[in-house]
């Protein structure tokens, strides 16, 4: 999937958007692919896949 496919507002989670927050860091670790987070104003607001 190419960054242009995902909607606006989700990050993949393989290029998280910078962040010292540890539970969006630990999302950011699994190899899963098609994973995403949306993470609007330094909050983690939903989580979902793509599979």
């Amino acid at each position: 999937m190419t960054e242009s496919s995902i909607p606006h507002g989700w990050f993949d989670l393989l290029r998280p958007p910078p962040t010292t927050d540890l539970a969006v860091q630990l999302l950011c670790r699994p190899a899963e692919k098609g994973a995403y987070y949306a993470y609007r104003n330094g909050v983690l607001t939903e989580f979902r896949t793509t599979f």
